[in-house]
This record gives structure tokens, sequence and C-alpha cells, in this order.
């Protein structure tokens, strides 16, 4: 990529800060894809510059480096660059006005409203089973020992839904919805399908400047930043893994201790996107 003469000066096309970005790398015919192919990062980046969504790359300590690599690689001067970027960083905030906040109690769920009332209900007629019992003449074994169950729920208000059809059939006072007991173990069913995912511990080793993106199983980003060479990123999360890396033979990989190679059918160039499960095995990442 040689210089052509005026290629600095681009201010005849009417292009000002990173437009001057755009209408060189136009001018010199080159592609997005190919200017990202170069600088070893994503393609993305190199719309946010042009576009100067700089918001979106991260802390300006980055901004800078990707802004000067950029301007460098076109023949353009980043210094006028940098300083446009510098006095649009430094604006004075927004000011927002802050509205105290109000402490409310947190609304109950109506399924656990449903079953505090089934439980006050199981409660109040086995206390009215025991009294009953104590001031009634005595009464055969069998209904002794089923008036007797109550007093068991009632130690234990957990266990208070699933007993509580027996009492209430044994003395006839009360009928307890049969639906109860089986609502609360579709509950705890639900439960124990939400955690999903396998802990793993990854572990980056930079030889040099890359990009990194990281998501876990549940597709949450929980890294987004430039990783600076001879430095070293180690994260607790839950697999599978889905990783962009935009340098990546300047990353090495180890998940839970073991070190994770990279196919080439998940590179483009030096570009990598891939997912990572909790063995170790690699496969390309679904754009």
């Amino acid at each position: 990529m040689n210089d052509a003469p005026g290629s600095a000066n681009l201010n005849e096309h009417g292009a000002t800060g990173p437009q001057r970005l755009r209408v060189e790398r136009e001018r010199r015919g080159l592609e997005r894809q190919q200017v990202a192919d170069d600088l070893h990062v994503d393609v993305r980046i190199i719309e946010a510059l042009e576009a100067g969504r700089f918001e979106r790359l991260g802390a300006p300590v980055f901004v800078r480096g990707h802004l000067r690599k950029y301007a460098e690689l076109l023949g353009l001067d980043p210094e006028p660059l940098l300083s446009a970027y510098g006095q649009q960083s430094v604006q004075p905030p927004e000011l927002v006005p802050i509205i105290p906040a109000t402490h409310s109690r947190p609304e109950m769920p109506a399924k656990l409203i449903g079953v505090l009332v089934i439980a006050v209900i199981v409660f109040g007629a086995a206390w009215w089973a025991l009294r009953k019992r104590d001031t009634s003449p005595p009464v055969s074994a069998p209904v002794t020992e089923s008036a007797e169950s109550p007093a068991a729920v009632a130690e234990d208000e957990s266990a208070a839904v699933a007993p509580a059809a027996q009492p209430a059939a044994a003395t006839e006072t009360i009928a307890v919805p049969a639906s109860a007991p089986v609502e609360a173990r579709q509950n705890e069913n639900v439960a124990e399908r939400a955690s999903t995912g396998t802990p793993v511990r990854l572990r980056l080793s930079f030889s040099a400047d890359s990009w990194v993106e990281l998501y876990d199983a549940d597709g949450r980003r929980f890294y987004f930043d430039l990783g600076p060479a001879n430095s070293v990123r180690s994260f607790s999360a839950t697999a599978p893994l889905r990783v962009f890396l935009g340098n990546a033979d300047g990353v090495q990989l180890e998940l839970n201790g073991q070190a994770v190679a990279l196919p080439d059918q998940v590179k483009r160039g030096n570009v990598a996107r891939f997912t990572v499960d909790a063995r170790g095995q690699v496969r390309p990442a679904d754009d």
C-alpha cells in the first residue's frame, strides 16, 4: 500500500474526522475486510472507526490505538484524527437529575402467595384437628393416627403443602386442592432445569495484542477488551463458550489447565470465531 501524491490531504473531498479514513480507503480501492485482515482486527472495528462510533471500541486508549494504526496503514497523518477524537472525548458529561430511590417491598410471585395461603389453611386445619381431639371424647385408633400427622406438618413449614390432603380427609373439615402437591413438585423441577452450562476455567496468554470477546453458555458477554502483549487473563464461566479473537496467532488458550488448539476452519485470515465446550472441543461459531 504505497502512498500516492496528495493522499493525506482529503479536505478537497469534504471529508473530516473519521470520514477521512473511509474516503482514503475507497480512493485506494480497498474493502473493509482487507483493512481488517491487515490490522488483525474484526471488520466491525473498521466500521465503527469510519462511522465515528468510538463508544463501541472500549476505553479511549484502545480507540486511539485503532485510529493510529488505521491512519498509518492508509498513509495518513494520525495526529489530526487523534486530536479531533481527544476534543470529542473530553466533552462535559450531560447532567442528569438524581431521583431519590423509593424503597418498596418486592411483589411476591402469585405461585408463592398461593403456596403460603395453602400452608396457612393446612396449619389452621391441623390446629383445629388437634384442638378438637383434645376436647372431644376418645376416638378409635385409626382416626387418632390420622389426626396426629398434621403436627409433623407444623414443625416443618417447607413440607406443609405435600401432606395437606391427609389431615383434611381424616377430619372432614376442610378440602385442600389436590393440585397443590403437584404444583410444588413442578416448581422444584423448573428450579433444577434452570441451572445450565458446565463451570470451566479459561486462561488466555497474549504474545501479541489481540481484541477478545467472550460469551458464556447463556449468551452473556463477560469480556470485551483488547488483550495487550505479554499479559494473561483468567476467567471462570459456564461452557460451552463462544470466543472471538482479533489476532488468533497472538493468543494461547487453556481450558481447565489443558491447552486448546485452534483448527484452521475456525480462522479467517488471523481472525478466529469458535465455540469450545467443557471438554476443550473447538467448533466454528455460528455468526
